[in-house]
């Protein structure tokens, strides 16, 4: 008999909020991922009002210890994520991005130690 093979361990997941529910005192948010997987995300108290007042258009990286669980033909799947925290996802294009990070303006030059800053 195979028994399933489930870990526990850190891990962040981008994607969209497309649905809450509470019950018993447990919030669950259902998070849409970039491949269109839903996943099942448990809230803490303070995780969970702040994703309540999100815009759910945009996209958002929630990160905590996720449970994922090996599946017979040997692909890992997410089953839950208990979520410690979230940011929003910059959409910004890589080349708007580039631009800024050339700009002489871009703040780098007022640092005392640029490089002692990007190395941080």
């Amino acid at each position: 008999m195979n028994l399933p093979v489930i870990i526990d361990t850190a891990t962040h997941v981008d994607g969209f909020i497309v649905g809450m529910t509470s019950c018993d005192g447990m919030t669950e948010a259902t998070l849409e991922d970039m491949e269109g997987q839903p996943v099942r995300c448990q809230l803490r108290d303070g995780v969970q009002a702040a994703i309540a007042l999100l815009d759910w258009s945009m996209p958002v990286r929630v990160h905590g210890l996720g449970r994922w669980r090996r599946e017979h033909d040997g692909r890992w799947q997410l089953e839950l994520v208990r979520v410690a925290g979230w940011a929003a996802v910059d959409e910004a294009a890589p080349d708007e991005v580039l631009a800024v990070l050339m700009s002489p303006e871009n703040g780098w030059a007022k640092l005392p130690n640029p490089q002692e800053e990007w190395r941080e």
